[in-house]
């Protein structure tokens, strides 16, 4: 069984009761909420630019690449098209036309991952992955597809509490959008919206409780996951009424890292 310490000093922080304000993302929360996502999918706190590998499932998604796991069956093609607007005539950009036919069904994913193992794909993205325009793209698309809806669904649930953002940021990037994603268990929650501090905290440890299990009911790959949530949770429990400058996480399946958050 994975065995997880979380520790920090802590500096308690008012309760707000009825009168909840807007969640407002800073920079230092923004750069830690990043920094978590990036040790569960990298083991490592640093934003793996040029990250690549073929994925277990790689006959339904394919290889796996850059800051936010793109996929080269599914979102990888929208990277691709904005390297394109920056540079028509970049290496990455031959690649597009097969990305994209595989994300709208035109050919199948395994054939596709094919093609792009025998032309190189991951050898050229490895390459080019750190380039400043490719890590330009990769921010825009990540903004765009993980970023931007994660706070439009604290807005939607009103919620206001940064672990709050952490939890729905991670569920976005790896269970993706849609009924068979983050939906999925967005529509398994029967409490009411929350609107207080303490109602926000059973909704988010609700909606983790139903992330393990659908990660615990999936397949070999997911179910190794759930030491992602089990630190989410703690993490939440922790935190949640009280702020901390340092945050310590000590994993045996992640590793061990501190993060700085800033108060401002």
């Amino acid at each position: 069984m994975t065995k997880i310490i979380i520790l920090a000093t802590l500096f308690l922080s008012p309760l707000i009761s009825f009168a909840r304000n807007a969640f407002t993302l800073t920079p230092s929360q923004q750069k830690v909420a990043e920094q978590v996502v990036s040790i569960f999918e990298n083991d490592t706190p640093r934003i793996q630019y040029d990250y690549v590998e073929k994925l277990k499932d790689w006959k339904e998604r394919g290889l796996t690449f850059g800051r936010s796991g793109f996929t080269s069956c599914q979102d990888g093609f929208q990277v691709l098209q904005q390297i394109q607007k920056s540079d028509r005539a970049h290496e990455l950009v031959q690649f597009l036309p097969l990305m994209k036919s595989a994300a709208d069904g035109s050919i199948s994913c395994s054939s596709s991952v094919r093609s792009l193992q025998a032309r190189n794909f991951i050898s050229l993205f490895k390459k080019y992955g750190n380039q400043i325009l490719v890590k330009k793209a990769q921010d825009d698309i990540y903004q765009l597809r993980y970023l931007n809806p994660t706070l439009e669904l604290m807005k939607k649930y009103n919620l206001n509490h940064f672990w709050s953002f952490v939890v729905l940021l991670d569920t976005f990037i790896q269970h993706g959008e849609g009924d068979d994603g983050i939906e999925l268990i967005l529509k398994q929650i029967s409490v009411k919206i929350p609107q207080t501090d303490s109602q926000e905290y059973e909704w988010i440890q609700i909606f983790l409780n139903k992330r393990y299990m659908v990660l615990s009911t999936g397949d070999a790959e997911w179910q190794q996951s759930t030491p992602r949530v089990t630190v989410l949770r703690q993490l939440t429990q922790k935190y949640f009424y009280a702020s901390a400058p340092i945050i310590q996480i000590r994993s045996s399946e992640y590793g061990d890292f501190d993060l700085t958050l800033d108060r401002k």
